[in-house]
């Protein structure tokens, strides 16, 4: 049942209520993510792209998407979505991040995000160089990552195998613009996500999930979305952390090369 429903949204709707009917951290991504990035058509690489719910939006704005992922089942899931959308513009390959230095792609790349993803990998510096040397000088990196000053969710959990869960519960601004630093970029932009009032949502879903039908649970988030509006005042009024930080990153020209 709920397969037919979202058949008829993406029939009626397009792409877009994946980033809507689900975690409302994602919807508070996509604003963010589509606030600051370019309006024309690029390529785009989104390194931990999931089920593809950036990368299908990102393709329905003309631009053009390689989503990355190591599950199988996500890929599966992002190819299905892109052949019932009808998009010719999306390319999703079932790979490990932790090896995208030895990938090679058709194009060099104008733009990347990598969303809630760099939390998981045990070398970090590894990805963000990697991530550089497939992007054009000049070209844009967008991440999103848990901020570490922030309580974790319902249901996070720490490893130490990179089994799926967090290896670090995240960074500070500092943090993570000295390690972008490192690998080639420099810092243009920063950003504060998913407030308390997200938050609260969030785990609510998380609590109910187990035992609510996903239908209800839909409608139920919805509603409660009616709030989204105090989130970020809220958030800052209180002093509270918001749970992500974002940054968009430049990369810069290479001047290490001899000519």
């Amino acid at each position: 049942m709920l397969k037919v429903f979202y058949s008829l949204l993406f029939r009626f709707f397009g792409a877009r209520p994946l980033l809507y009917l689900g975690d409302i951290a994602i919807t508070d991504r996509w604003k963010w993510l589509i606030s600051n990035c370019p309006q024309t058509a690029v390529h785009f690489l989104d390194a931990g792209c999931g089920s593809g719910a950036f990368s299908l939006c990102l393709a329905e704005r003309n631009l053009w998407v390689t989503g990355i992922s190591f599950s199988k089942a996500e890929i599966s899931k992002a190819m299905e979505r892109s052949t019932l959308l009808k998009l010719s513009n999306t390319k999703f390959l079932k790979a490990d991040l932790r090896e995208l230095n030895q990938m090679s792609f058709e194009q060099v790349f104008d733009s990347a995000i990598c969303l809630e993803t760099i939390e998981h990998l045990l070398d970090d510096h590894a990805l963000l160089s990697s991530l550089s040397d497939k992007m054009r000088t000049g070209g844009r990196l967008y991440i999103t990552t848990p901020n570490i000053d922030c309580p974790p969710l319902r249901g996070d959990k720490l490893s130490q195998t990179e089994d799926g869960g967090h290896v670090r519960w995240g960074y500070s601004f500092q943090s993570l613009e000295n390690l972008l630093e490192k690998c080639g970029f420099q810092v243009v932009h920063r950003d504060e996500l998913t407030g308390v009032v997200h938050q609260k949502i969030i785990n609510l879903e998380r609590l109910l999930s187990p035992y609510t039908p996903r239908i209800i649970l839909i409608g139920l988030i919805s509603v409660l979305r009616l709030f989204s509006f105090c989130d970020r005042s809220l958030t800052r009024t209180l002093g509270k952390p918001f749970f992500s930080i974002a940054i968009v990153a430049e990369k810069k020209m290479d001047t290490s090369k001899k000519f």
